[in-house]
């Protein structure tokens, strides 16, 4: 729960920084920095190193890279 929690914590603060930097870059990284922490949930978990429980928090990662890039996707897709 702790985890989950710091990284929650994490991307909501990463979420106000973009809106306020206005980076147009922003959703982008939101992608690959959400990827990463689903690999590293599933890679402690492979190794031992993390309870089996945090598979929940690697479906929730990456399900969220995914909707978030798919949405990327959709609005590029529309500007043309």
């Amino acid at each position: 729960m702790a985890t989950t929690s710091i990284a929650a914590i994490n991307m909501g603060v990463l979420y106000v920084l973009g809106v306020a930097l206005a980076w147009p870059g922003f959703l982008a990284f939101t992608v690959a920095a959400r990827l990463f922490m689903c690999l590293g949930f599933v890679v402690l978990m492979a190794a031992g190193r993390a309870p089996d429980v945090f598979v929940g928090a690697a479906i929730w990662e990456g399900l969220g890279a995914g909707i978030t890039a798919a949405g990327m996707a959709w609005d590029n897709r529309r500007a043309r």
